[in-house]
């Protein structure tokens, strides 16, 4: 019988305790001559003990780091379309941490708990250095029934994107209301967003007609804003709307009516970007992907995961960023044995 629990230091080397054991099923004498017998209980056990030192000592520590050294990269999974042709963005994770919890022996097999952190993102472009090995973190000790899966991941938006959505919103219709040139009617005819600190700036050319002018006069105007997550509803929201403007005081004083009027009106009430489909299908996205990805290492994940919120929105500088927390567990097998 031989005793035998395996685990991993901070420094990745593997370690292992062997403790043998045995019960004679006779007694424990060897004979050398007619009737002339001798003990060997002691040596034997020496013997196994001997053995028992040597395994430890025979694992290479540097081969291991060497075997899952190449593996520690970041990596880029590709988020399909329904057709499996178009490539609509990038799943992207950096490792960031790792834990090991050892080997735990049952009746019917192995059991072992590790645990990997990493910083995710989805993304419509792909991270660049992918194949490029990053040092392996200093690996800790985890308990052997971890099986919790806590995600934080980035939903990102190119500004373009924000930019059709509002002009969605907000073109194609004539706003109007009371001026001193009389009636006034004001329509977007195109709409731009960028980035400004922690506010977002909509820029809006527009062309207006009054009762009191004859043709159409062009401006355009600035829209400051803040976007603030709803949680109940999974969107965020344009919020602490102020305008500034690209105009002569005399055109303002006509305008300025229709945007602080209807205009504003329109932005607070529909100026919202629903991320419940996003959210959806980055759920699905992220149980098929990791269970293919998985399998073909000879893993099968069975991941039960539940929404927990919008942690927080961020303005960058070429796209906005939501946080997207997610929970769960995550129960892992190994179909084979990697030699």
């Amino acid at each position: 019988m031989i005793g035998f629990s395996g685990g991993s230091g901070a420094g990745w080397c593997p370690s292992v305790q062997v403790t043998p054991d045995f019960v004679w099923r006779d007694k424990a004498q060897l004979e050398i001559a007619g009737k002339v017998w001798i003990n060997i209980d002691g040596t034997a056990k020496d013997a196994l003990a001997d053995a028992a030192r040597k395994i430890p000592q025979a694992l290479d520590c540097n081969q291991f780091k060497g075997t899952v050294a190449p593996l520690w990269h970041a990596y880029s999974v590709p988020i399909n379309s329904g057709n499996a042709k178009e490539v609509l963005g990038y799943m992207n994770l950096t490792p960031k941490t790792a834990g090991f919890s050892g080997l735990t022996y049952q009746a019917d097999g192995l059991k072992t708990a590790i645990a990997l952190g990493a910083s995710t993102e989805v993304s419509t472009t792909q991270l660049s250095a992918t194949n490029q090995p990053i040092p392996l973190p200093a690996l800790r000790r985890v308990p052997a029934t971890s099986n919790k899966l806590n995600l934080v991941v980035p939903l990102r938006a190119e500004y373009s994107d924000l930019q059709n959505a509002l002009t969605h919103i907000v073109s194609g219709q004539d706003y109007s209301a009371d001026t001193p040139a009389g009636v006034t009617h004001v329509r977007i005819k195109q709409v731009t967003v960028y980035p400004a600190d922690k506010q977002l700036v909509v820029v809006m050319q527009f062309s207006a007609h009054s009762q009191q002018r004859i043709g159409d006069v062009n401006g355009w105007v600035y829209l400051a804003a803040e976007p603030k997550l709803d949680q109940a509803a999974q969107s965020f929201r344009l919020t602490n709307i102020s305008f500034t403007r690209h105009l002569d005081s005399k055109l303002w004083s006509v305008v300025s009516a229709v945007f602080s009027g209807p205009i504003q009106t329109a932005f607070e009430q529909r100026a919202s970007i629903d991320l419940k489909d996003s959210i959806a299908a980055l759920r699905i996205r992220v149980k098929s992907d990791l269970a293919t990805e998985a399998s073909k290492q000879g893993i099968n994940i069975a991941l039960n995961d539940s929404f927990v919120g919008l942690k927080q929105i961020n303005v960058r500088e070429k796209m906005i960023e939501v946080v997207v927390g997610l929970e769960g567990t995550a129960d892992v097998t190994a179909t084979q044995i990697v030699k």
